[in-house]
């Protein structure tokens, strides 16, 4: 309908290649070797050694991390293979400069709990959209609804995200998942960039100090990880009740707000007005209690 939600609350905008140059920037300064323009084909375990084959050489190591996005599979091969459900997400640049203090989500039925994104970057827009079904015919959508010439695009880049739920971080054979490639992303507002820098950090901590002496380092960081919001039984039904919720009953909701900010308003006044709108309340019936906040928030943001 165009009628907005909002919230005014503190964050981080970042912006992810200079963000990414900087954590390999750092790890090779911590004594790691970077290797550009070596894609990894495939990983196998063999005698307790693990073979990383690339384009045109062979790693080998005792211990191996798998960070490579939400397929696993494509590297440790079928047994591997993702049973989880996945969105798919697709963005782009836009060179035109906005430094305004704000980023904006659109939300609508067919994204299935999906959104559009934009996100400003001072002299440049990063823009997207995530969700299931005929994403290139909805990011046009996306972007002939917030008036950008499709043209007008560039840098365009794509992936899935896992949305259901964390698997195994360490496999039968010994590899260590994280971020992505252990479904650590919000099943709610399917960010990943925490869980990914939480997960990984710790991991990679977990197997120095396996190293350096201490058996259990490992066990203890899988026990870290099931704080994750992936792991929260709350988060897996409230992200299946956002996929649920039509363009209707989205917009219903959205006239509740009536332009207040989401976190002023009190539950008691949301029930109230649903009450009055029974198709409303019928499609949030069994939702009340996913209202509640989570602890998880704190240490794993959005």
């Amino acid at each position: 309908s165009g009628k907005p939600l909002f919230s005014k609350a503190d964050g981080i905008n970042i912006n992810r290649d200079l963000f990414d140059r900087e954590l390999s920037e750092l790890a090779v300064e911590n004594g790691a070797e970077l290797i550009l323009g070596e894609p990894v084909r495939t990983a196998y375990n063999k005698d307790g050694v693990w073979r990383v084959k690339g384009l045109r050489k062979e790693f080998r190591s005792k211990d191996l991390i798998v960070a490579c996005g939400g397929e696993p599979g494509n590297i440790l091969g079928s047994d591997y293979l993702r049973k989880h459900m996945t969105m798919r997400a697709m963005g782009a640049r836009l060179n035109i400069p906005d430094d305004r203090n704000e980023i904006h989500f659109h939300v609508k039925g067919s994204l299935e709990g999906g959104y559009g994104w934009y996100f400003p970057r001072g002299d440049h827009v990063n823009i997207g959209i995530v969700g299931y079904g005929d994403l290139k015919s909805e990011f046009e959508l996306f972007t002939k609804h917030i008036g950008i010439e499709i043209t007008k695009l560039s840098g365009y880049i794509g992936g899935i995200i896992p949305v259901s739920g964390m698997i195994e971080p360490v496999t039968t054979i010994g590899a260590y998942l994280v971020g992505d490639s252990a479904g650590a992303s919000n099943p709610v507002s399917k960010g990943g960039v925490i869980g990914a820098i939480v997960s990984g950090s710790g991991c990679g901590k977990a197997l120095s100090d396996k190293l350096s002496g201490e058996p259990d380092a490992v066990d203890k960081w899988k026990e870290s990880m099931k704080g994750h919001p992936a792991l929260n039984k709350m988060n897996l039904d409230r992200a299946a009740l956002l996929s649920s919720l039509s363009d209707e009953v989205l917009d219903e909701l959205t006239a509740i707000a009536d332009g207040r900010d989401i976190w002023t308003i009190r539950k008691t006044d949301v029930i109230r007005d649903i009450w009055k709108k029974p198709h409303v309340l019928k499609a949030l019936r069994g939702a009340l209690k996913l209202s509640r906040g989570g602890k998880e928030w704190a240490n794993w943001a959005f």
